[in-house]
């Protein structure tokens, strides 16, 4: 019977994840934008993942800027734990993350770079699609990318995503840098 509970349980929860995960992607933005820091939202959110990542992935920054930017910042702490996440999920939890950031003639660049198994090429075009998940069975919503897509283009962002198989997978979002 016990199992019959928990098994319920963990159902509950992904509807609710699911649920949670559509109205934020659905909702307008309400959030009022601010000056942020990309480095420190970046930071927190490691932070914030420390105890999950330790002992298990490594992690190397880079930030050549501070990178503020005008900003929602929940969202922005949204885009960036989704984006770990996803990395750290395709490392089946354990191999090398790079994460930097520098100011490129276009803008504020930040990469997200794990050592995972990368993405087969016919997936990539589709990794934005709401619903389309890689995860069948695992608990995958196939909505995280899609969220990530949307928090991009209301802050007048790129996003992009290059991956080779066998050679790990690279996020790119470029961020229009605030005007001093």
């Amino acid at each position: 019977m016990s199992n019959s509970i928990q098994t319920i349980g963990a159902g509950l929860d992904r509807v609710s994840a699911i649920v949670g995960n559509v109205k934020q992607f659905l909702s307008p933005q309400l959030d009022h934008k601010r000056r942020l820091s990309l480095a420190d939202a970046m930071k927190s959110t490691l932070n914030m993942l420390s105890p999950q990542l330790e002992g298990k992935v490594s992690i190397h920054q880079d930030y050549k800027t501070g990178g503020v930017i005008e900003g929602v910042a929940d969202q922005i702490d949204q885009l960036f734990l989704n984006l770990i996440k996803n990395a750290v999920e395709a490392m089946n939890g354990s191999g090398e993350l790079k994460i930097r950031m520098a100011e490129e003639e276009k803008g504020l660049m930040v990469t997200i770079q794990d050592s995972g198994p990368g993405i087969p090429a016919e997936i990539l075009p589709h990794l934005f699609e709401s619903f389309f998940t890689t995860k069948k069975g695992k608990g995958g919503t196939g909505l995280g990318l899609s969220i990530c897509k949307k928090i991009v283009e209301r802050h007048h962002g790129e996003i992009g995503i290059k991956s080779i198989e066998g050679g790990g997978t690279e996020v790119r979002v470029l961020f229009p840098l605030l005007g001093i």
